[in-house]
């Protein structure tokens, strides 16, 4: 599994022009997290043996790290530059869930995490919540079909 996401983090870092950072598998309350401070991912280690898991992990998280990279190096030219800027200004820790799920930066992610699974490996993911799904399908056509 580890070589799997090996490669597959590898080629996304390619795909969004990142240099790699570290992905470990650890026990950690989330399924995943990206932390923007120390420049790191963790999976749960709960997903050490589930490939689909693992994948959907991977993407969503290295979608971060680009995310705070445009911020970063202020890339104003991605077109969703500014709502990042703003959302990445946000203590998220307190915020509860269910107002996390609707920051921009985190529809991108599902929808960018939804985008690859499909177009990569061919793996059709819907989110569990029919509207939210409803919504990274309307951002794939917005942002990523000109991927």
């Amino acid at each position: 599994m580890k070589e799997l996401i090996k490669e597959v983090s590898t080629k996304l870092f390619d795909y969004l022009g990142l240099e790699p950072i570290e992905i470990k598998y650890e026990d950690i309350p989330d399924d995943s997290r990206f932390y923007n401070h120390d420049l790191y991912i963790e999976i749960n280690n709960k997903y050490i043996d589930d490939e689909y898991e693992s994948l959907k992990c991977i993407i969503h998280e290295i979608r971060h790290y680009y995310q705070l990279c445009v911020v970063a190096y202020q890339i104003e030219l991605e077109p969703q530059y500014e709502e990042w800027k703003k959302e990445f200004k946000l203590d998220q820790t307190k915020l509860k869930p269910e107002e996390s799920m609707c920051l921009y930066i985190e529809v991108d992610a599902y929808a960018f995490t939804k985008y690859i699974l499909n177009k990569w490996f061919n793996i059709d993911y819907h989110h569990y919540d029919k509207s939210y799904d409803e919504l990274l399908d309307k951002f794939i056509k917005c942002y990523y079909m000109r991927l």
